[in-house]
């Protein structure tokens, strides 16, 4: 998008406070590498619109990329809270506790991502790699269920009786 556009853009927002357009206009100063406009564009638009959770996914993303990690962790859990099973929100918050080294907490948000998306291979991958840093001794027991799960499906043994001896 070019520099007139984005005007254009701050030009609609500036006349409408109440318009969404505000998180189109930070998303493109995010590409242009110009993370402070888009954050005062955010925070600004989200001072009208708290509840609007896209912003707040934006504004979590533009922290990302500008190293602000706690402050991004704290608008994805912003996120999480009013909607449960926002995945994006999810991953990024797993990625943070796992790359900050809270092992336990990166452990719980992997497992939500993978009850939203039992096939995301990314969640399942570092979900096992975690446990497998904790220890046998913490991952305890397999659960009956599952053990169960496992003996029902095998096949039962053939029972072949054994021949008499000829006398």
């Amino acid at each position: 998008m070019a520099l007139e556009d984005i005007e254009k853009l701050k030009e609609k927002v500036a006349k409408d406070p109440n318009s969404k357009l505000f998180v189109p206009l930070a998303d493109e100063y995010r590409k242009m590498g110009m993370f402070d406009e888009a954050i005062s564009v955010l925070l600004d638009g989200l001072n009208n619109q708290p509840g609007y959770m896209s912003a707040r996914v934006s504004l979590g993303k533009v922290y990302l990329e500008k190293k602000m990690l706690a402050e991004a962790k704290e608008e994805f859990e912003k996120v999480i809270t009013a909607i449960p099973d926002n995945l994006f929100a999810h991953k990024k918050v797993a990625e943070l506790y796992r790359d900050a080294g809270e092992k336990d907490k990166a452990v719980r948000e992997y497992k939500a991502v993978l009850k939203l998306n039992p096939l995301d291979e990314d969640a399942m991958t570092n979900l096992e790699a975690l446990q497998s840093t904790r220890g046998v001794e913490e991952k305890g027991p397999a659960p009956a269920e599952h053990v169960l799960e496992q003996t029902r499906h095998e096949e039962p043994p053939a029972f072949e009786p054994v021949p008499e001896a000829e006398a």
